[in-house]
């Protein structure tokens, strides 16, 4: 198993933990940063359930149906450790591996756990003072609590290109996913639609990006752009669905398959 933790805001900085097994070796000189044994919560469990308030049925047993069942938000802990080789720098390195930890602290984070299941990440921010225990100069443990609004795992995007009314895409996971639209040309009109629900997009842009898990359109400036006419919350359901489509320009729709 490696978990990568990655500061959204700065992409370059890459927190990698592995486990030691072939696959993921330790090394044998220089420093590891380690995972610790069952070091991993929170991640292979789905998330708990959340509903509205049920009121009790008068003069009845139990309560009202809820209108509907969500997720809540997934919290990660990750536990590791820090070892560093002897040499000149194995002190120093111990000591900048524990402020690159503390650096972490009100991040948002997207960490990513590839194992036999292959990569799949989630998106959350640090929620808690990490642990960092200096067990020595070379050594170190620590602790990270991470709470993921979205409680869904995500694995790699599958582009669609669309050609006609319609655009066959898989949703390969256990949990709905928004898709995300992309018009890499001219466009002045987007409309698409599944199980009842729609988003339609009307303006003038050179090229638009929308994603419908947060609803904004954004032009080729990044800058929210036309006007939303429709804008259901269309989601992708587990399996194989048929997305009719409407769009005057090049379009692609982006799906990352979701696990609970």
């Amino acid at each position: 198993m490696r978990i990568s933790i990655q500061t959204v805001a700065r992409p370059a900085e890459v927190l990698t933990l592995v486990d030691g097994p072939s696959s993921n070796p330790w090394p044998v000189r220089g420093e590891v940063v380690g995972l610790e044994r069952d070091g991993l919560e929170g991640w292979y469990s789905p998330a708990s359930t959340r509903v509205d308030d049920q009121p009790d049925l008068p003069h009845l047993h139990g309560t009202y149906w809820p209108e509907a069942v969500y997720l809540s938000n997934r919290v990660l802990t990750i536990r590791g450790f820090h070892a560093a080789g002897i040499g000149s720098g194995s002190s120093l390195s111990a000591a900048r591996l524990r402020d690159r930890v503390a650096a972490l602290v009100g991040e948002v984070v997207m960490v990513t756990v590839d194992d036999p299941a292959g990569p799949r990440h989630v998106t959350g921010y640090v929620a808690d003072a990490p642990g960092i225990d200096r067990l020595s100069e070379r050594r170190s443990k620590f602790s990270l609590v991470i709470s993921c609004p979205d409680p869904l795992k995500y694995g790699p995007r599958v582009d669609y290109s669309v050609s006609g009314a319609s655009v066959l895409v898989l949703n390969s996971g256990t949990g709905p996913v928004a898709p995300v639209l992309t018009v890499s040309s001219r466009v002045t009109v987007v409309d698409v639609q599944l199980g009842g629900s729609r988003v339609r997009w009307s303006g003038a842009a050179d090229s638009l990006l929308l994603d419908l898990g947060d609803g904004r359109p954004l032009g080729p400036d990044g800058q929210e752009t036309g006007v939303l006419i429709y804008a259901d919350a269309l989601r992708v359901p587990p399996g194989e669905h048929r997305l009719t489509v409407t769009c005057d320009g090049s379009l692609t729709v982006s799906v990352r398959s979701g696990w609970k």
